[in-house]
């Protein structure tokens, strides 16, 4: 993980307030703040029919990989903001041997199904790498 107060601006007091996740639906966009500063924005895919939960949330635990047998795909670097698992950012969609699925090669930015936000892998990794448990997230 990045240590949040080397970047300009942040101090090891400010680093709880300072830093934080934002997801726009409308926009499809996801912004990651340290100290108020904007940092980075990645375009993300979130659930179709307002499947993707408003509100504001807490990172909680990550992990490298997971599949779901209920909807035949899995994803990598998985950061779970709320229920432990169950709602997630994470990389495209996978099958069972981690190979993306063809269809989401050309279109990974269409609304999916799972209120989840999607981001490409090298976005996915990064965020997984570097927001620690316990950022706020606020999805509007």
């Amino acid at each position: 993980m990045i240590d949040l107060s080397s970047l300009p601006g942040n101090s090891l007091a400010s680093k709880e307030r300072g830093s934080r996740l934002e997801v726009s639906i409308g926009e499809q966009q996801q912004s990651v703040y340290y100290n108020g500063n904007l940092h980075r924005t990645f375009t993300v895919s979130t659930g179709v029919n307002n499947s993707t939960h408003l509100g504001h949330f807490i990172i909680q635990n990550r992990g490298e990989w997971f599949f779901s047998e209920k909807y035949q795909q899995g994803a990598m670097w998985w950061v779970s903001f709320k229920n432990w698992g169950v709602y997630l950012f994470h990389s495209v969609p996978m099958d069972r041997q981690k190979i993306l699925f063809k269809r989401k090669r050309k279109s990974w930015e269409a609304r999916h199904h799972t209120g989840v936000s999607i981001c490409k892998s090298s976005r996915a990794k990064w965020i997984y790498e570097n927001i620690p448990e316990g950022t706020p997230v606020h999805i509007y």
